[in-house]
């Protein structure tokens, strides 16, 4: 299973940061996600899932954990056979590396992907 962890920030423009990570908490790959008009909550939601999906093997299954990202557990729907998603309350310790990719995205305005290991 694949884990990831997402943040997103919302205002005029949308920007999510995704971290990848391995073995316990290390960080495999970064996403900095931008899109430059104002995404609603349910369209976050599904625009983050679509984006790592699309990112990984057909046959990979994901969790994914986020922060900042409205989550309905009914807006899993059509996920849910590849993909295990649950919010968390924000802590900087646990997101802070995801919600510092969201605001590079919006400083840059481009989408950036990064293999770290």
């Amino acid at each position: 299973m694949r884990k990831f962890k997402a943040c997103s920030i919302r205002g005029e423009e949308t920007a999510i940061g995704i971290v990848e990570y391995v073995d316990g908490n290390r960080t495999a790959i970064i996403h900095s996600v931008y899109y430059p008009e104002n995404l609603s909550g349910r369209e976050t939601y599904h625009a983050t899932i679509d984006y790592i999906l699309e990112q990984v093997d057909p046959d990979d299954q994901i969790l994914l954990r986020t922060s900042k990202i409205p989550e309905r557990k009914e807006w899993l729907g059509q996920y849910t056979d590849r993909v295990k998603a649950h919010g968390e309350r924000f802590q900087d310790f646990k997101h802070g590396e995801a919600m510092r990719l969201a605001k590079d995205a919006l400083q840059r305005k481009t989408t950036i992907k990064e293999t770290i290991i």
